[in-house]
């Protein structure tokens, strides 16, 4: 019970890193998609049964990324996402919606702004996140419309066990659908 509630919880927390795959409009023209996404996140101070506010900090890879001339290919995604009051039962239910700031750093040297919201899944889904960005800055900026980043990711605990003595500390995430910006 305490291992699923723990995976579920870091889930529910870190769904904003690097999963940003969401719905958009049927008009909305790809710019650039990339096929594996896949890092590291760290929730500080840690989750356990008492609602704490956490900070989650995600670092993670985009490879196969394409058209390739946009990008160089690939490139390091980060993320700093707050889950307030979160715990292990709180984010075990899913369903929670968190907010943040993400960076793509690409391989040729270009980098790209987002805003975030990070939508967790419920029941069996707990460990999946859908992830929406607005793109703020950088490459594929664009005023009007604006463009916007999607995905998908799952999670897995790496480190805790939503206890006072053992919190929720890391987890490790990849995608489940490709990261999409449109």
């Amino acid at each position: 019970m305490v291992r699923t509630i723990a995976r579920l919880t870091a889930v529910a927390v870190l769904a904003v890193p690097m999963a940003l795959m969401t719905a958009q409009p049927a008009a909305a023209a790809v710019v650039q998609t990339c096929g594996h996404v896949q890092g590291t996140a760290t929730l500080t101070p840690g989750i356990t049964s008492t609602p704490t506010d956490q900070v989650i900090r995600a670092k993670g890879t985009e490879s196969s990324c394409t058209p390739s001339t946009y990008t160089g290919g690939s490139g390091t995604l980060t993320a700093t996402i707050k889950a307030p009051k979160a715990s292990c039962a709180t984010l075990a239910s899913g369903g929670k919606t968190l907010y943040g700031t993400a960076t793509s750093t690409w391989h040729n040297g270009t980098v790209t702004k987002l805003n975030i919201r990070v939508t967790t899944g419920t029941g069996a889904n707990a460990t999946l996140a859908n992830v929406y960005g607005t793109i703020t800055s950088g490459r594929f900026y664009r005023a009007s419309p604006l463009r916007h980043l999607t995905g998908q990711i799952k999670f897995r605990v790496t480190s805790g066990a939503c206890t006072a003595a053992s919190p929720v500390k890391s987890v490790a995430f990849n995608n489940t659908k490709p990261l999409v910006i449109q």
